[in-house]
């Protein structure tokens, strides 16, 4: 029926006999189909609160409240889990006011095999809908809340669904990536690459891991590294920008360099010369410098040289 291997269904009628015949009835139509019933409006929105419902049947005409007043009362916490009216009741105003409400769907009661049968089936269809639903909104959730750029690209090459991270890297809302192909935030090299690389590999294995460069509307790249998987009609990307990264390894080479450098001098000049190269470099700093120079009045001093 549906992934689960019990659906629960409440059942809320004030004539106990029929609750029980419909019970009967359901569960030898479906096997998966597990049904508790409630005799009044409050008893049946206490065991939503308290039991893991996947459907409710009710009766429309009931003492104190109706059904129309708790399908109401449910959609205010419970806005997409199924309601079926199954009642006696049948009229028009009675299907528009349902339908109004956000009823799922409207069944007339009746006492034959046929009927219970459609009833099962509607169960069916509502359940596997609705969990289907959930998933999708569980699945959006955790892509638009993660910290990585996560991002469903579509047989076709176009965004389906990009969260905030994945669309900040390149300066953009989600909404302006989705709809786009990604091609267009690619360099031309990345692109070939793609195609000449990367497609053969993800078509072989499943999933490609490695670094790339990502193209801004200003034309400016930046370096990611990126995870893609394979789906059945397109591809999940997973991408970190590593920009940062990237540039402070730099920073940390060039002051490695800088202090074997000095440290290879034992000039003052020479020294000096090459502190102020190293400060006008744009990927050196006063402070590298200063710890460079440092570093090497250390060595110097050691081995006898004197400031």
């Amino acid at each position: 029926m549906t992934e689960q291997s019990e659906v629960t269904v409440l059942h809320v009628d004030d004539n106990i006999q029929f609750t029980e015949l419909t019970a009967e009835m359901l569960t030898s139509q479906d096997s998966d189909i597990s049904v508790i019933s409630a005799n009044t409006v409050s008893e049946g929105v206490t065991l939503v609160e308290s039991t893991q419902v996947d459907c409710i049947v009710s009766d429309y005409d009931m003492p104190t409240q109706n059904g129309i007043n708790f399908l109401t009362t449910i959609r205010e916490d419970y806005p997409d889990l199924p309601f079926i009216l199954f009642t006696s009741k049948g009229s028009e105003e009675i299907a528009s006011e349902a339908i109004s409400a956000g009823v799922t769907d409207y069944i007339q009661k009746s006492f034959s095999n046929e009927q219970y049968e459609l009833l099962a089936n509607r169960i069916s269809n509502a359940v596997t809908g609705y969990h289907a639903e959930k998933k999708r909104q569980q699945w959006k959730e955790a892509i638009e809340t993660a910290a990585e750029g996560i991002a469903i690209v579509g047989e076709d090459g176009e965004y389906l669904q990009v969260n905030e991270a994945y669309a900040a890297a390149y300066n953009e809302s989600p909404t302006t990536l989705i709809g786009t192909n990604w091609q267009e935030w690619s360099p031309k090299k990345e692109i070939t690459r793609y195609h000449e690389e990367i497609l053969s590999t993800l078509q072989q294995q499943d999933q490609w891991e490695g670094e790339s460069l990502g193209l801004r509307k200003d034309g400016s790249t930046f370096e990611q590294h990126l995870s893609l998987s394979s789906l059945d009609d397109g591809h999940v990307c997973v991408m970190e920008d590593i920009s940062e990264r990237k540039r402070r390894e730099k920073q940390l080479n060039a002051l490695h360099d800088a202090t074997r450098t000095l440290m290879q001098s034992r000039h003052k000049q020479a020294v000096a010369e090459k502190s102020s190269e190293y400060r006008r470099d744009s990927i050196g700093s006063r402070y590298q410098c200063a710890m460079a120079v440092r570093s090497w009045r250390r060595r110097t001093s050691a081995c006898g040289y004197q400031w």
